[in-house]
């Protein structure tokens, strides 16, 4: 088993925001269909698409090239993060 540590990442508002809002979106899509594609599954996914965390995440995309610009290491760091957050909720 690999050692871990723990360490203090700075990361893109808007971008972590976004990795948020597209992880949510994708655990309702999956949750929606995991008993296949019907019809009834489409409100639960167009309800996620109105949650606070997603529509804060489709607020700042025209901010997302100059916070790449500014900051590459935090705008991948942001993913990352709100990947991994992500992944503790499937």
């Amino acid at each position: 088993m690999a050692e871990l540590m723990k360490a203090e990442v700075t990361v893109s508002k808007e971008a972590y925001e976004l990795g948020i809002a597209l992880g949510k979106v994708a655990v309702a899509v999956k949750k929606a269909l995991a008993d296949g594609v019907q019809v009834s599954d489409a409100p639960a996914m167009l309800a996620v698409l109105m949650t606070p965390e997603v529509m804060a995440g489709l607020s700042g995309l025209e901010k997302m090239g100059d916070e790449f610009k500014e900051s590459k290491a935090a705008f991948v760091a942001a993913f990352a993060v709100a990947g991994v957050k992500v992944a503790e909720e499937i």
